[in-house]
């Protein structure tokens, strides 16, 4: 507990923000779901599109185990099927309205709710509003990638720290 005194935690993309008080203690906790429309849309184009490139279901696992964010994954080999049904998810997604972008990082395609840049600003945001001092640069961004690969711009932990030049990254 001592470790989490003060502490203002966001994982999951944004979906999850947890608020510790001064002994540790969870004080708030926010946690941001797709609505059941949002999901059973969402999943429906999946589904078509999965059928209209002829892409086995048991060539992949789907991945729910966040709550805003479904990741489809390949065998690690199959980064070109990836990348394929990367693309066509985002052609049918704008098509159908979905305003969510469909990432892809090798062999994982998938959607969130949030993007890491959206999320460090929701939560900064989320801080602000309920007077917690905090600024840009106080902010402690904790990442296991800092690289932005190219071809891939919405991916890596650098992407939260843009909106926050000043923040420190580990």
């Amino acid at each position: 507990p001592a470790l989490r005194r003060h502490l203002y935690f966001v994982g999951a993309l944004g979906g999850d923000v947890v608020f510790f008080d001064g002994d540790g203690n969870i004080l708030e906790r926010f946690v941001t779901s797709w609505t059941g429309d949002e999901a059973t849309k969402m999943m429906g184009v999946v589904e078509q599109a999965l059928d209209d490139l002829k892409i086995p279901r048991r060539e992949m696992t789907a991945i729910t185990s966040n709550p805003n964010q479904i990741a489809l994954v390949f065998k690690t080999t199959d980064e070109a099927r990836a990348a394929t049904l990367a693309k066509e998810l985002e052609a049918r997604f704008r098509a159908e309205g979905i305003r969510y972008p469909v990432l892809l990082n090798k062999n994982w395609v998938y959607f969130s709710k949030f993007t890491k840049d959206t999320a460090s600003r929701t939560a900064y945001l989320l801080f602000k509003a309920r007077g917690y001092p905090v600024t840009p640069s106080n902010i402690l961004l904790l990442g296991d990638e800092f690289q932005m690969n190219p071809g891939h711009p919405m991916g890596g932990d650098a992407l939260m720290a843009l909106p926050f030049p000043l923040a420190l990254g580990i």
